[in-house]
């Protein structure tokens, strides 16, 4: 997260500074400028995590990921991606905003 976090956050600033006006021009809530900054903070998590390479997994981490494959457990073609194994991850990312009214 923090390699997203440092790639995205020039856009992140120039999203909030976008929501902020719209708040103080009552066209959003605050609610709703901190799900749509979260949305797509989300976003930008996910998208980081299906394109990252590096670094590589360890030759044992491969192994055992093939070893669940004999158990009768769904392997991918990401077996030796890091960070995706069995989607879990990608499918339930997701944001908060807590205090919501």
């Amino acid at each position: 997260m923090r390699a997203t976090a440092d790639d995205n956050k020039a856009k992140w600033g120039d999203t909030s500074r976008v929501v902020a006006k719209q708040v103080l021009a009552n066209k959003m809530s605050p609610v709703q400028a901190m799900e749509t900054i979260g949305l797509k903070a989300a976003g930008d998590v996910r998208k980081h995590i299906a394109t990252v390479t590096s670094p590589p997994l360890k030759v044992a981490t491969v192994k055992r990921r093939l070893a669940g494959k004999k158990q009768g457990n769904v392997v991918s073609i990401t077996i030796a991606k890091p960070l995706v194994h069995t989607g879990h991850l990608l499918a339930t990312l997701t944001n908060i905003v807590e205090g919501k009214k």
